[in-house]
This record gives structure tokens, sequence and C-alpha cells, in this order.
């Protein structure tokens, strides 16, 4: 199935799910989310090719800027300590036998280390130490005790021209900020998220450094919202949260390993928090008297989901040689607001939005994989995205045929969700694609893609079927191109 076969399937699906006719009269358009050039809403405080001022040294060509920056003149080795001689582990928390390190000795493998994570115990981490150890499109970030892989369009000043730098940006992907590197330019609008304005970032993803409102693109599962905020249970070492994986690991590299598990680390982590949102949303959708089989499908979703993190830690876990699982997840205030508005705007952006993008980019990743075991995992998964993708969208039905006095809250938070979103000049494939992995950038592309071919047109026939005047009000800001 094409991707296109794929984003028709998948709206179709959901227009059906809200009672809209085949001959829907947004069939086969391209949907724009507008007219602009994209969500560049900061003043940039600075612009063009920036001085790194005070630069303090950190090692491996890696220098600190006042201005906000990590710039990397010239690229050289990371200093590490390792292999130390300390002991690292607790040997009465977890042994040798059960898969944990106790010094970096017991971690044989090239730059491998190991690494304190939890009160439950330590395990082998990979790290590095030179560029070569990361593989292409990566570059190795000192750290403590052994370097890190991020991702870069530049290893030094070298691969910039002119006087630009190879400088840091921080791109957030729901997930939390990941560190890039990538050449300045003189249309830059800003250096660093210092120069924009607060809940947006200085982002350089497309080639361009722009201050951006920080868009949601980190969309495995439903993720977990507490006062606007992503909540993730933290990782350690554990069985019980494992189902049985058996990726292909001939000819993969350590580097490679290492930037797999870490991708799979963070799917399971979001996977696993969506067992919160939707034991949630059962909890709320009693509150509201909903009915019978709406609690029926989010019980079966909250089954789904926990196989999902299990599937993804059992990944994670085979990429990177030891177990890995969920610590506690922080819950505290996950149901102070009650409010039917809240509940509403949750499931828009939870759901009808992050599911939906989530559903896409499963089945993206599985026409990508040329690994069969993987390629049945992410298959399943956006199998069972797209049914909870339904489900929200059902619910936001439901709730406005009995409070269509909620029209106008539930179009604002569309509208909010729909703003235009930048363009993107680039949109490389991931190196790790044939494993399952997408790149940051075609991630991006497919939540626009969701937002403009799905998304716009559900939430203009959604709100339709309430009143005429909201649907004509979404439709001449989301009109079609």
């Amino acid at each position: 199935m094409t991707s296109q076969n794929r984003v028709d399937a998948l709206r179709w699906m959901l227009l059906g799910t809200l009672g809209a006719s085949l001959t829907f009269s947004c069939a086969g358009r391209v949907e724009s989310t507008g007219d602009g050039d994209g969500a560049v809403t900061g003043t940039g405080g600075s612009s063009g090719i920036v001085a790194c001022t005070n630069p303090v040294d950190l090692g491996g060509g890696f220098f600190s800027c006042d201005e906000g920056y990590t710039h990397r003149p010239t690229a050289s080795m990371c200093p590490s300590p390792v292999p130390r001689d300390e002991q690292i582990g607790d040997p009465t928390v977890c042994t040798l036998e059960q898969g944990c390190c106790q010094t970096d000795a017991d971690c044989p493998a090239d730059n491998q280390y190991c690494q304190y994570y939890s009160d439950e115990g330590s395990w082998c981490a990979v790290g590095c130490r030179t560029d070569a150890d990361c593989g292409d499109s990566s570059i190795c970030q000192c750290a403590d005790p052994m370097g890190f892989c991020v991702a870069a369009y530049c290893g030094s000043d070298e691969d910039c021209p002119g006087d630009a730098r190879c400088a840091s940006f921080a791109t957030d992907e729901g997930c939390g900020p990941w560190t890039r590197f990538s050449c300045q330019s003189v249309d830059d609008e800003c250096t660093s998220s210092l120069d924009c304005a607060e809940g947006e970032e200085c982002d350089g993803t497309g080639g361009v450094r722009q201050c951006i409102v920080q868009e949601f693109t980190c969309s495995d599962g439903r993720p977990f919202l507490v006062a606007d905020k992503i909540r993730v249970a933290p990782l350690c070492q554990r069985l019980d949260w494992l189902l049985g994986s058996e990726p292909s690991l001939g000819g993969l590299s350590s580097a490679e390993r290492a930037a797999l598990a870490s991708s799979w680390e963070r799917a399971a982590q979001m996977e696993h928090a969506s067992v919160a949102a939707f034991a949630r949303f059962a909890l709320q959708l009693l509150s509201l008297g909903a009915p019978a089989d709406l609690i029926e499908q989010t019980h079966q979703a909250l089954v789904d989901e926990t196989e999902h993190a299990k599937l993804c830690f059992g990944l994670a876990s085979a990429y990177r040689g030891a177990p890995v699982g969920p610590g506690p997840l922080d819950v505290c205030g996950s149901l102070a607001d009650g409010s039917i508005e809240n509940i509403l705007s949750t499931t828009i952006v939870e759901g009808c939005i992050g599911e939906t993008a989530a559903a896409l980019e499963a089945a993206e990743a599985a026409a990508l994989c040329e690994d069969e075991f993987v390629r049945v995992v992410l298959l399943r998964i956006a199998d069972d995205e797209s049914r909870h993708a339904e489900l929200a969208w059902r619910f936001v039905r439901y709730a406005l045929k009995g409070r269509p006095d909620l029209l106008a809250h539930v179009k604002a938070q569309f509208e909010l969700a729909l703003r235009p979103l930048k363009e993107l000049s680039k949109d490389e494939p991931s190196p790790l694609a044939p494993y399952g992995v997408l790149s940051h950038e075609r991630k991006l592309a497919i939540r626009r893609e969701a937002l403009q071919k799905i998304v716009a047109p559900c939430a203009r026939h959604l709100l339709a079927s309430v009143s005429s005047g909201g649907a004509a009000s979404i439709h001449s800001q989301f009109a079609s191109a």
C-alpha cells in the first residue's frame, strides 16, 4: 500500500466513524492547514551567522558559547576514563547472572561501559569516543564517562560554507529536547532558543534556524498529558515488560545498535505512558456517563498499548543487549481537572491528533522496514493506533451531540492544532529506516500530512454535523489548496 493509499484509507475510516457520506466533498483533495510559510512566530532576537562569545572547551572539539549554543570548529576524540576500576553496580540488587554489570570490565563490547540507571540495577550502555563510532549523519558529543551520538548535518566548521559555524540546536520531539548540529546560515532568524519566546524553540531542521512553536512529533501511542506536559516513566532494568523479540542483529555496528536501542526505548516509554492515558480516559468516560461500548473500546485500547509497550521494550532490550523496562510513572495531578472541556481538549490532542499521526508513522515505518520481525510489530501497532484514533473521534462526536454548546471550544482546539506548520527543506530518509526507525524530518512530514489530509477534513465534517456555522468557519481557515 502506498503512502497516499494509507492516508486515504485512514481518512475514510475516520470519516465513516463520523457518519460522513462517501461523496464527502473533500475526497481526493489535498488539504491545507493554511496559506502561510510555517509557524514562525518568534521575534528572532538575532539573525544570520553569530559568533561564539567566551567559548568554554567541552572536549572533542566542542565549545559552549554565551549565545546559548555549542560550537564545533574541529573534530577530535572525546576524553573518557572508561574502563574505570571502581565498582558501579550493586551485586545485592542485580547480579551478573541477571544481566547487570558491576564494573566496566563486565561490558566487553567496543565503547560499552557500566551505567547506573536506577535502584534496580546497572547495565551496559553504549557510548562513543570519535565520530567514526556513530556512523553516518551523526557525531560523537562528549560526556562523562563516555560520549553519545547525536544527529548532525555537519561534523565541524570545515563542512560549512564561508564563516558559518557548525552549531547545535535543540528540537523537541515530544519526548524531550534532542540536540542536533547543522551549519549556521545567513538566513537564520535565531541563534538559540534564548532568542525565542516562551513555548518556542530555535529549530534548524529545515536548514534555516527559526523560532517555532514546539510541535508534538513523538507520536508513538497516545501521549500521557498532565498540565499540557508529556509524562513518561524512567527506564530501569527489569524482565517483566519484555515480549520475546528476535530482530536481525547481523551486520549492525555498536553505534547502530545503540541508536536503535535508544529509539525503541523512547517508543516503549511513550507506549507505556499510553496505558495511563487510556486508564484515565476510562475514568473520565465513566464520570460523564458514557455508553458501554466506548468504555469497552477504551479498555481494549489499554490492553493494546500494554502489548505495544512490551513489544517495544523487547526490541530495545534486544538491540541494547540487556533487559530494559519502565520505572514508576508519575500520575500525580492527572485527574485534577475533570471538566468536560479539559477531557475534550486532551482527547483531541492525545487521540484525534496524536494517534492519527502515530498510525501513519507506524505504517510508513513498516513499509520501509526490511526486518520482517520488526515490520510485523509495526503493522500491529499501525492497525491498533488506527482504531484508537477512531475511538477518540467517536468520543468527541458523542460529547458534541450531548453538549452542542461546546462547539466553540472544540473548534478552538482544532484551530490550535491545525495552525500552519513549518515547511521542511529536507526530508531525508533515516539510515535506520530499514530497521523500522524514521528520521525526525520524516516524522514531521507525516504529522503535516496527517493534519492536512485527515484531521482537517474530519474536523470540518465533525463540526458540520453539529453546526453549519461552525463548519463554515473552520472550512474558511483550512480550505483546500
